[in-house]
């Protein structure tokens, strides 16, 4: 059974002397201490100030533990999570990739969404038979500018003016009454 923490300002977390326990620390407090074995946490939540020895964030990192930070007024302060979404192997090889071969990948994906985006506001138009030729125009403008683009954040820049084109359409398909979305 996975816990999360929630931790009030002033806690200090240390890990024990077996890396697999966290340490709590409460001066503030009746008790002085809190021990959790780290298999058994699955996020901490903080407010306020919160201490941190020096070796337990990665030892949480590692563990695949999220910390959620926030101020004593319970502002939203931001998150520390793992990133378990890229092997590490994968995102070296990405990092390692020539300039050139990083902007001839992000063409093809950004070309390959904002097809996709085009062929569905294309049948929307079709099927019921409403006038989205803006929308396609902007997202077929962009698709053909793509390749002209030498720099990452240009290509970037056509995702973002064909989406809002798409958008644009998208606004229009969504007032028809019997319209259906469908994203494929």
């Amino acid at each position: 059974n996975m816990n999360s923490l929630y931790l009030q300002s002033n806690t200090t977390i240390a890990l024990a002397e077996d890396p697999h326990w966290l340490v709590l620390l409460h001066p503030n407090e009746g008790y002085s201490t809190a021990i959790h074995e780290l298999a058994q946490v699955r996020s901490i939540v903080a407010f306020g100030h919160i201490g941190f020895e020096p070796e337990v964030l990665p030892k949480l990192l590692q563990s695949g533990i999220t910390v959620i930070f926030f101020g004593g007024d319970g502002e939203f302060l931001g998150r520390l999570e793992p990133n378990f979404g890229v092997a590490p192997d994968l995102l070296k090889a990405q990092i390692d990739l020539s300039e050139d071969r990083k902007l001839y990948l992000t063409q093809q994906l950004v070309r390959a969404s904002l097809r996709q985006h085009s062929r569905l506001i294309q049948r929307c138009q079709k099927e019921h038979k409403i006038d989205l030729a803006e929308a396609i125009q902007a997202l077929d403008f962009s698709i053909k500018a793509i390749r002209h683009k030498d720099a990452i954040a240009s290509v970037a820049s056509l995702l973002g003016s064909g989406l809002h084109g798409y958008y644009l359409g998208l606004a229009q398909a969504i007032r028809i009454p019997s319209w259906i979305y469908e994203g494929r």
